[in-house]
């Protein structure tokens, strides 16, 4: 009998692993794919650049604009927001980028910003990294 429970184990092992294993694979591909529609380039601008700190926190956290106001015992999560503006076909597009972190320094209100977006729906857009290729 107990070598029975140990293959049983095992077998269950396996089929979990391999359950979180085409899981993830099957998460990036979903990525990929839809990463793969962004294929038209635009030039962009930066137009904002805000920063949102905040603590996560147990029960009863509230947050506010830029600061959760129970900080109770909790980490403090920083992100970046990138707002940039793009033209597709005279038609002016504002998009956001979130970066975790304080990311300020990278990027700079008036500065040229690589935008790739779906030409079926020009609203959805990336912002990438100079030497990223849109449609990858």
């Amino acid at each position: 009998m107990p070598a029975r429970r140990s293959y049983m184990f095992t077998g269950l092992v396996v089929i979990i692993a391999l359950t979180v294993g085409v899981l993830m694979w099957f998460t990036l591909y979903q990525q990929r794919q839809r990463l793969a529609r962004f294929s038209i380039q635009a030039e962009g601008t930066i137009v904002a650049v805000d920063l949102t700190s905040y603590i996560v926190a147990g029960k009863g956290r509230e947050r506010t604009d830029t600061i959760v106001v129970n900080q109770d015992e909790g980490k403090r999560r920083t992100t970046t927001h990138i707002r940039y503006r793009y033209v597709v076909g005279g038609i002016g597009i504002e998009n956001e980028k979130l970066v975790r972190g304080d990311a300020r320094e990278d990027y700079r209100i008036g500065a040229s910003a690589k935008v790739c977006f779906d030409p079926a729906h020009p609203h959805e857009a990336v912002m990438i990294e100079a030497d990223e290729t849109c449609g990858n």
